[in-house]
């Protein structure tokens, strides 16, 4: 996998972007934008959304090197009445649990929420089914700066015999909705938040199957700055 520095360049290169003008954007100095392109110390919070976000690329590619470089935007329309072919929209969801630790979701859209219009090239691309993603709105740090409080998320709920590897996952776990990194090991599934400030958790295989029960694998974030 590449380093954060190469990463870093490359992003520079794609936005067509010199280090002083970066750096006056996100307000900063070149001597910081100098420190990431040569030593490779890396920007975090939200200076690193900012960053991202000035070079047009993902902040998780950007900051771990997982995932696509280049932001997939949402594309803002007004009413489902001027939704042209070629796009979709996906509403927003909450959702409601019954009894025990793996119990089956029920999802409830949200009436007064606006639906986020995507290209439906989007879903296509990655072989997704638009019909089986929602979108949630997301509030606690622990994902940060990959994901911040008050984030919507899109997950793809599409049944999953599989967890992927080092993925992000939208999971119900100790009686709540959780958004977290999870990373198999051989005997063992480990539940990562990407702030450093929560520890990770560590679950058996066997424990992991009776006590989380995964709603789908988050494709996309979107929020202010």
């Amino acid at each position: 996998m590449s380093e954060f520095k190469d990463r870093f360049k490359e992003a520079l290169d794609f936005a067509n972007i010199n280090a002083n003008k970066l750096a006056n954007i996100v307000g900063i100095t070149p001597g910081t934008i100098g420190h990431w392109k040569n030593r490779g110390t890396k920007p975090s919070g939200d200076l690193l959304l900012k960053v991202a976000t000035a070079l047009g690329v993902s902040a998780e590619w950007l900051l771990t090197g997982n995932g696509q470089m280049k932001v997939q935007t949402i594309i803002p329309i007004d009413n489902t009445d001027s939704l042209k072919e070629g796009f979709v929209q996906i509403p927003e969801y909450a959702i409601r649990f019954g009894a025990g630790e793996a119990a089956e979701p029920t999802y409830d859209e949200i009436e007064d929420s606006i639906p986020a219009t995507f290209r439906l090239s989007f879903f296509t691309s990655r072989g997704i089914n638009p019909k089986n993603c929602r979108r949630f709105h997301v509030i606690g740090d622990s994902m940060e700066p990959i994901i911040m409080s008050n984030d919507c998320i899109t997950v793809d709920c599409s049944p999953i015999d599989h967890i992927e590897n080092n993925q992000i996952y939208a999971l119900y776990y100790e009686h709540s909705l959780k958004v977290k990194r999870l990373i198999k090991t051989f005997k063992s599934l480990i539940i990562h938040s990407e702030n450093p400030a929560y520890p990770d958790e560590e679950l058996t295989l066997e424990e992991a199957d009776q006590l989380i029960h995964i709603i789908g694998r988050v494709i996309e974030r979107s929020g202010s700055i």
